[in-house]
């Protein structure tokens, strides 16, 4: 047994040298799998829900909007969400902070650049839930139609000379420093505004997600697009934005039904 440890740990080290990436797609392989699992399904919501809300739930939901017990596991919801639909768009950059590092310093590295990924996305998330929130509590006659006006908000996002813009600023990449604090500085730095960028490209359609109470299948269509706009080389922005529409017609039919 520990011989054939000893003769596979050369090759898993090779694995990881050359597939730097491959730790990150499993721990975004593991949220999805929790996701659909239901394990976030106990947590309180902010957002968006298919039955009907009356006024008194209503009020109640602008009460508990300001409640510190929720937040927490809102923002668990929304750390799952980011680490299963966005982190397998950051393989290139991944892939070139690993080719920037000391071996010794490669998985400090990624773990700080995530972070600062991470950080500024839990931001918006906050920002998005309270702002579904307290529509939820203001303005309940428009609660069931959050989702067809989310989509169609994504949709024409998605047309707009802003989005491409901000699509190829994805793709940029910086100076890292060898080592010492100047090193932590930079990968934090790379992740923020790598998320800065992706914030703008993607915030439409995350609030898609929000507005759809996080269902598995909403997150399954919103990473499949945020991955694909990244993969091919002319993304058609057109036909995604045409899909939106698509879905929010279903989503206005089903909800009438």
């Amino acid at each position: 047994m520990n011989a054939a440890l000893t003769l596979a740990y050369p090759r898993w080290r090779q694995f990881f040298w050359r597939h730097p990436e491959s730790p990150v797609l499993l721990l975004s392989a593991g949220s999805w799998l929790l996701l659909a699992a239901g394990a976030m399904e106990a947590a309180p919501s902010l957002g968006l829900h298919p039955h009907h809300v009356d006024g008194g739930a209503a009020f109640h939901s602008s009460l508990t909007l300001w409640s510190p017990d929720h937040w927490p596991v809102i923002l668990l919801r929304w750390s799952a969400m980011i680490t299963a639909m966005m982190f397998p768009t950051l393989v290139p950059q991944i892939r070139v902070l690993a080719a920037r590092s000391f071996w010794s310093r490669r998985t400090r590295a990624i773990l700080l650049f995530l972070a600062g990924y991470s950080a500024l996305w839990l931001i918006y998330g906050a920002i998005a839930e309270a702002a579904m929130g307290l529509l939820r509590g203001s303005a309940p006659a428009m609660f069931s139609f959050l989702l067809p006006m989310s989509l169609v908000l994504a949709g024409l996002w998605q047309l707009t000379r802003q989005k491409q813009r901000s699509l190829v600023a994805c793709h940029f990449t910086m100076p890292i420093a060898p080592s010492g604090w100047q090193a932590d500085l930079d990968c934090c730095r790379f992740g923020l505004r790598t998320a800065a960028y992706c914030c703008v490209s993607c915030w439409a359609l995350m609030l898609v997600c929000a507005a759809a109470g996080h269902a598995v299948w909403v997150m399954l269509v919103v990473a499949a697009v945020s991955l694909a706009e990244r993969v091919f080389a002319r993304p058609r922005q057109l036909w995604f934005g045409v899909a939106l529409f698509l879905f929010a017609i279903l989503a206005i039919k089903t909800g009438a039904h």
